[in-house]
């Protein structure tokens, strides 16, 4: 019930990681922004690991999802370094992997209120089905 709301969060952290990375001109800054990025990334994997795994569909939830990222990733990193038509400076593209990351973080974290919101709020017409699958003689 909480993971896309941890998952909105560890996302919140990398993008100001990111963005202070770039804007860094301290190499000991930037390296430790690195290693702090690299671990909230991996923390992430990890979590979107286990909220699949809950959820017992494995190959092709992996198999579509692993396609999609590399997908996005790989249109991303393509727009965004290839220096010739936008003509991006190295800080430009760190600012834009970093909104990137806050954007999903919103993504996640929408999806996370949702979710948590449905899941306390009493389901009124679903109460009333079950009512209805009772047998005749047993009372609620």
């Amino acid at each position: 019930m909480w993971g896309e709301l941890v998952l909105g969060g560890f996302t919140l952290l990398i993008a100001p990681v990111i963005f202070l990375m770039g804007q860094s001109n301290n190499i000991w800054i930037s390296h430790t922004c690195f290693t702090l990025f690299k671990t909230l990334y991996l923390l992430l994997t990890a979590i979107c690991t286990f909220q699949i795994l809950s959820r017992r569909c494995y190959a092709l939830v992996f198999g579509v999802n692993k396609f999609v990222a590399t997908v996005l990733q790989s249109v991303l990193t393509a727009t965004v370094i290839n220096t010739k038509p936008l003509k991006l400076t190295i800080t430009s593209q760190f600012l834009i992997y970093a909104s990137y990351f806050a954007a999903i973080s919103l993504l996640f974290t929408v999806r996370g209120v949702c979710t948590v919101l449905r899941m306390k709020s009493p389901c009124g017409g679903n109460q009333a089905e079950t009512a209805s699958d009772r047998p005749e003689g047993s009372r609620p």
